[in-house]
């Protein structure tokens, strides 16, 4: 997990890409930092009251008091996050994987070695707004090799997907591969 942000240099991009990067694998300095970035519209964000508040309250909810109080100000002034949209956005996995942060190798399914199996695990994943996988759903693949590939990809994480200025869950196909060692 990214921490601290040390050793990352006094370049706004950077510092912005290393906040993305840790809000979304759920450090809440840096969802607090990204709140502040969208209120002010600091730094190449658009201004935008209602992410602001969507970062604020996933910080508040890990119990970052400041994050609290920002959030409190907001609803005060009757902006709140936004809601869910009833259905994701649709986005190739070409462009997504462009997103991924952190991902884990599968561990090679023990009979599927023993049986000479290999190939590819397509599977239907919704990212949440924040980066996370959110679900996951096997299109097409070997019944040796499926779980092994959703139990990795559940682990993955992708920088937020903004759309408008707002962070949004989008659904997209992801392409696990297996292979067998010459």
């Amino acid at each position: 997990m990214l921490a601290g942000g040390r050793g990352i240099k006094r370049d706004p991009q950077a510092a912005l890409e290393w906040f993305r990067k840790a809000a979304a694998q759920g450090l809440a300095s840096a969802q607090y930092a990204l709140g502040t970035s969208y209120e002010v519209g600091f730094g190449g964000f658009e201004m935008s009251l209602p992410t602001a508040a969507l970062w604020y309250s996933k910080a508040a909810a890990q119990g970052l008091s400041p994050a609290r109080t920002a959030l409190q100000k907001l609803a005060a002034a009757d902006i709140a996050a936004p809601t869910a949209t009833a259905r994701p956005q649709q986005m190739a996995g070409s462009v997504v994987a462009g997103n991924l942060i952190s991902s884990a190798k599968p561990a090679y399914p023990a009979a599927a070695r023993e049986a000479r199996v290999s190939g590819k695990v397509v599977l239907q994943a919704t990212i949440s707004e924040t980066g996370t996988v959110k679900s996951l759903k096997v299109v097409t693949g070997h019944p040796l090799l499926n779980e092994a590939s959703m139990e990795a990809v559940r682990h993955w994480r992708y920088s937020p997907t903004v759309l408008n200025g707002q962070p949004v869950e989008i659904m997209t196909t992801i392409t696990v591969n297996f292979s067998l060692g010459n």
